[in-house]
This record gives C-alpha cells, structure tokens and sequence, in this order.
C-alpha cells in the first residue's frame, strides 16, 4: 500500500501555508469514529486521524500546463513576431547601406562646390601679389604672406575633400584637383620667389663707401669692406639655388669677383689714388644695379608664369561650378 501512498500505520499529516498577516487558518479535525474492531482497515484510521488545514485548500487552483509543454512543435506568437521584427531590422539595415554611397556622394558635392567658391575668391588678391613680383617696390612681406597663406589653405582644404567624390573619372574630381593642385604650386613658387628678392636685395646694398679717403684712413676703410663682404657672402648662402638659378649664378659670379675688387679698392686708397679710388666705386655700384636690374626681371618673368597657371586654375574652377 505504501507504494500508492498509503500508510498502514497511523500518521498525522499537516499541510499549511505560512501565517500571514491579518488572517487566520481554521484548523479542522476530522471527528474521530468509534474505535472499530481488529478487523478496520488501517486506512479508515489513518483517514480518522488526518487533520487538514482548511486555508491551503481554499487557495489552491488547477495548474495550466502550457501548450508548448504538451507540444513541442507548436510555434508562440511572440517567435514570430521576433521573426518579423528580425527581418525589418535587416531591410531597414540594407536600404541603408545602398543609399550611403549616393548620400555621401551628394554631400560631397556640396562640399566640393563650397570650397571651389572659396577658393576662387582667394585667386584675385594672390593674381595682384603675382603680377607685383617685379616691381621695383617690392611687395611687403605681411602682405604677400596673407594672401598667398589664404589661397593655400583654400586649395588644401578642396583638394581634401575632392577625394571624396567617386574615383571613376567623375570630371568634377578632376577638375577640382586640378584647380587645387595648379594654386599648390603657385603659391609655393611664390613664397620663394618672395624669399629669395628679399635675400638677394639685402645682399646687394652697397658699402658706404667714404668719398675721399687718404692712406691714414686705411685701416677703417679695410674694416668696413671686409665686413660687408662677409654680409654679402652670408645673405647669399641663404637664397635658394633653384628659385632662378640664372640670376643666382650670375650672383655666385660677382660675390667670388668682390676679393678681387677689395684688393684694388684698398690698393688705390694706400697709394692715394684718386681716381684709381673713384673708378672702383663707380665699378661696385654699377655691378649692383645690374644685378638688381636683372632680379627684377626674372621675378617679373616668372610671376608672368605663375599668372597663366591661376588663369588655368581659374577656369577648372568654373568647370566645376558650372
């Protein structure tokens, strides 16, 4: 009997819920029969002697198993709804990436033209610094160093962004790098066609020569020389060799002729040789002029190169715009 749950000795079972607050649990015992004779079957006194708590029966409920349990191959509403959901992210997701191109492509167009008018607007005061290279008053470092600074960053900041645009031969990309690329190189040229007048010019600035010196004047005289040649020498060593390099060699010649001139200079003034004295002098000036003559000549021929090149530049600009 034990094997179904039964006992067949007396055993008291209590089953209660844990006391909770403001409520009480009726305990009920069975009444107990007559006690029966030998022959009662022990279930009757077990059943006798079981006392029931009347609560745990009054909140109990039948338990619903669910379908999923009883069935495995059935599918709940909320896997398909996940499904579903999965399958939109996933649309959504691959709309996106196929847009993206074109989307970017669009915004970098707009970019581009934006940069291309900026930079077109920085061309006018670098074509004016361009065409004043060869002046004779030279143009002033602030200046020039503005404007070229400004059509630089310009050109930088479109040739960046025209690397954006598809590389297919797409013409807006080429005509934007060019343009960007034409104002690079124009600009670099111009910075050291700047820098290298400037230096060329402090180099050519003449002694002081006294008018009438007398032997008992040499050895002041020999100070000043020697010290404005070792100021030639040294502003000579910092113009670029490749900037003009005619010019700058023509300018090699003459500061390798100057120990030559230094020694009949001295020599005249020793020996008191006033035209001796006066004929160097002359010789000197006249060798700086021609030098300066021929500078500003070589500026001017390759400031009227650079001015073709932005002309150029100008127009893959409005290729691009258009």
């Amino acid at each position: 009997m034990e094997l179904f749950g039964f006992y067949d000795e007396p055993y008291a079972v209590r089953v209660e819920r844990p006391p909770t607050p403001r409520r009480t649990s009726a305990l009920v015992k069975a009444a107990h029969a007559p006690r029966a004779d030998t022959t009662t079957s022990n279930v009757a006194a077990l059943w006798e002697t079981t006392e029931l708590v009347a609560e745990g029966l009054d909140r109990w409920k039948p338990h619903v198993v669910a379908r999923r349990r009883l069935d495995g191959r059935r599918t709940r509403v909320s896997s398909i709804a996940a499904a579903v959901v999965g399958v939109v992210i996933v649309a959504l997701m691959a709309w996106t990436l196929s847009e993206r191109p074109t989307r970017l492509a669009e915004e970098s167009t707009g970019l581009v033209r934006g940069d291309a008018v900026a930079l077109k607007q920085s061309l006018p005061p670098l074509a004016n610094l361009v065409s004043t290279l060869g002046e004779a008053e030279a143009p002033g470092l602030a200046v020039s160093t503005a404007a070229s600074m400004e059509a630089e960053t310009a050109a930088r900041t479109l040739f960046t962004d025209a690397g954006r645009l598809p590389d297919d031969g797409d013409p807006r990309r080429e005509a934007a790098v060019a343009a960007a690329s034409t104002v690079l190189d124009v600009t670099g040229e111009v910075n050291r066609l700047v820098a290298y007048r400037l230096a060329t010019e402090n180099g050519l600035i003449p002694p002081e020569l006294p008018m009438a010196p007398r032997p008992a004047d040499l050895p002041a005289v020999t100070q000043l020389v020697t010290g404005w040649r070792a100021n030639v020498e040294s502003a000579m060593a910092d113009v670029a060799p490749t900037v003009l390099p005619d010019h700058r060699a023509s300018v090699e010649s003459w500061v390798a002729s100057l120990a030559e001139w230094q020694t009949r200079y001295l020599d005249a003034v020793r020996l008191n040789e006033s035209d001796e004295i006066s004929a160097a002098a002359r010789e000197l000036r006249e060798q700086i002029e021609t030098l300066e003559r021929t500078l500003l000549k070589s500026v001017a021929a390759a400031g009227g190169e650079l001015h073709l090149q932005l002309v150029a530049a100008e127009k893959a600009l409005d290729r691009l715009l258009d």
